[in-house]
């Protein structure tokens, strides 16, 4: 009688540990999906990595590319300018290019806008000084999980552009909820 006892007790605690588990499990990822302050207090590895990059030549009118991402986490995003060589620390970049952006889930349009002002110049590391082009908010701008795509087009090119800053990379990324 004590062994049948002690069998079922066992079984309770291995389904107990089993519904835990699973709980657990599925209640952090719904965390990373929904929440900005979950993420800032326990960071996935991937949370701040590049969704989308492209080389683009903002000195050549007609210039265009086209990303596929997928936002994975809530919160800020941005589309940012890479340059070779940035401004000295807290100068403004001097431009004079139009890019048009279009955001889509397919073939509906999600966002489109008209970006020719850099929004927030940072200073980073080797190979990572810019400024945005434009932020976002996920999901109240743009869905999480979906499969995106954005076309940006340069309008009006700036000529000056390559010889002050040189080579340049598109990239779109999530960015601090801060």
């Amino acid at each position: 009688m004590f062994k049948n006892q002690m069998k079922k007790i066992n079984h309770r605690y291995i389904i107990l540990f089993a519904i835990l588990s699973c709980t657990l499990y599925f209640g952090v990822k719904h965390l990373q999906a929904t929440s900005p302050m979950f993420n800032f207090f326990f960071s996935p590895d991937d949370l701040y990595e590049q969704l989308a990059c492209s080389d683009i030549d903002l000195s050549a009118e007609g210039s265009s590319v086209s990303l596929d991402f997928v936002n994975n986490y809530p919160g800020n995003h941005w589309i940012e300018i890479i340059v070779d060589n940035p401004t000295d620390l807290h100068n403004t970049y001097e431009t004079k290019f139009e890019l048009n952006i279009e955001i889509k889930d397919n073939d509906k349009e999600l966002l489109a806008t008209t970006a020719n002002q850099p929004e927030i110049p940072f200073w980073g590391v080797k190979d990572h000084s810019g400024f945005a082009i434009l932020t976002y908010d996920v999901p109240s701008k743009l869905p999480i999980r979906t499969q995106l795509t954005a076309n940006i087009t340069v309008k009006k090119a700036d000529a000056d552009f390559d010889d002050l800053y040189g080579k340049q990379r598109l990239c779109i990324k999530k960015y601090s909820d801060e």
